[in-house]
């Protein structure tokens, strides 16, 4: 057995507290925004569809738009032009942060290297940041769909805003929030359902629903991003 490579490794968390609430984890995602939104930058990143109804990589320049991309999507998201956008701005001299899963910042870079190795790419750019997020599968969007239409007949409502990570009653025993459009004077209506008894989540953390590409996922294999 040869000896094991120790690696450095670096955590980081955001001081702000409201910040902190409103991600999935420690805010560090937005504090890397804004600083690269400061300098006159550009930020790639996945909101969910304005029906709620799909998950999809945005291309942002306002700090206020940096809520649209906060949480987690659990889901596959449909990248779109992002990739062709992304290359546009990089090509115009402006700094890229692209922030997804590992296989879609693989996918990033395997765009703009064209069959150049990733280290071709880095020279080329050295104005481009990647991010990726801990993955372990995503689900269908099509399952997705076809969830969305069930709460929406059962709550007999519009959904109009997901988080798929709430954190309102405490870190550990987040949940699925779901908020329903209102109708004339009455308020939006937003309902709390713990991950151990929301139908989605139970499925997607017990790995009964994820795509089975991610069962041979090679960007665990070739790590590509800056940092995690």
């Amino acid at each position: 057995m040869g000896h094991s490579q120790v690696k450095t490794t670096y955590a980081a968390y955001s001081l702000d507290e409201q910040e902190r609430l409103n991600s999935s984890s420690g805010g560090v995602f937005s504090l890397l925004a804004k600083a690269i939104l400061s300098d006159g930058g550009v930020v790639y990143g996945v909101a969910m569809s304005s029906d709620c109804r799909g998950a999809e990589f945005i291309r942002v320049t306002d700090e206020t738009d940096l809520i649209r991309l906060r949480t987690s999507k659990y889901l596959q998201a449909r990248v779109g032009l992002a990739f062709k956008q992304a290359k546009q701005d990089l090509e115009s001299g402006m700094i890229v942060l692209f922030t997804g899963t590992g296989c879609q910042v693989n996918g990033l870079i395997g765009f703009l290297g064209a069959g150049k190795d990733a280290d071709a790419v880095r020279e080329k750019y050295p104005n481009l940041y990647c991010m990726d997020v801990i993955c372990h599968g995503v689900p269908s969007p099509a399952l997705w769909r076809e969830y969305v239409e069930y709460i929406e007949k059962q709550n007999d409502s519009k959904l109009v805003g997901i988080n798929f990570r709430c954190k309102d009653n405490n870190w550990v025993d987040f949940g699925m929030k779901e908020t329903y459009e209102k109708h004339g004077d009455d308020e939006y209506k937003s309902l709390f359902i713990s991950k151990d008894e929301d139908p989605y989540m139970l499925m997607f953390l017990r790995d009964y629903c994820l795509r089975p590409s991610c069962y041979e996922c090679k960007a665990k294999e070739i790590k590509l991003a800056d940092i995690t």
